[in-house]
């Protein structure tokens, strides 16, 4: 959070997500892209996490495409990926723990097919009350780390952009490992 900083939407943003609106299936690697082409320290925060965890926490559920085989081929080829909604909602996931991913660049030409939907899955509606969300929102994420038993913890609370509070319990030593995270907007 200390390197975040404020981006905006670029001609390289609006070409990444004209490109990805192409797609069905987005893939996963796209992520990083994208989050690369508003800020390089962001695509390498979830480049180091790796974007399975990334969608583990966020609860965004990944599809897969199998390649029908030729007939001569005896294995399958498969592919995950993200519907684009689904993407669209790990963005909001990311900005809602303060980092400025601009989802709204990328739902844009999917709001108006989710206005004429008679049906919405959950990704879809986190992208309609997101682009209908009016001034700051309560948020509240709470990670913990249950597995490594850590000694010698300090507790270092910072406030980060837009009114977000940020409590980090973790090790003194040079390692730095993390016990407990939590994120929140009264």
């Amino acid at each position: 959070m200390e390197r975040a900083r404020e981006t905006s939407v670029g001609a390289k943003t609006v070409a990444k997500a004209k490109e990805l609106w192409k797609a069905e299936i987005i893939e996963l690697i796209s992520l990083e892209e994208w989050l690369d082409t508003l800020d390089v320290v962001l695509g390498g925060m979830v480049f180091d996490m790796h974007v399975e965890n990334l969608l583990k926490m966020s609860e965004v559920e990944t599809v897969s495409r199998f390649d029908r085989p030729k007939a001569r081929e005896k294995t399958v080829y498969g592919t995950s990926g993200l519907r684009p909604a689904a993407f669209a909602a790990v963005l909001i996931w990311l900005e809602r723990l303060g980092f400025d991913t601009h989802p709204e660049a990328f739902y844009e030409p999917i709001i108006k097919r989710i206005k004429r939907a008679s049906y919405l899955d959950e990704n879809e509606l986190t992208c309609f009350w997101h682009a209908r969300e009016r001034g700051k929102f309560k948020t509240s994420e709470h990670f913990v780390d249950a597995q490594t038993k850590i000694s010698n913890v300090e507790r270092i609370v910072m406030k980060g952009r837009t009114g977000l509070t940020i409590k980090v319990n973790r090790s003194t030593d040079p390692l730095g490992l993390i016990e407990s995270l939590q994120i929140y907007r009264a």
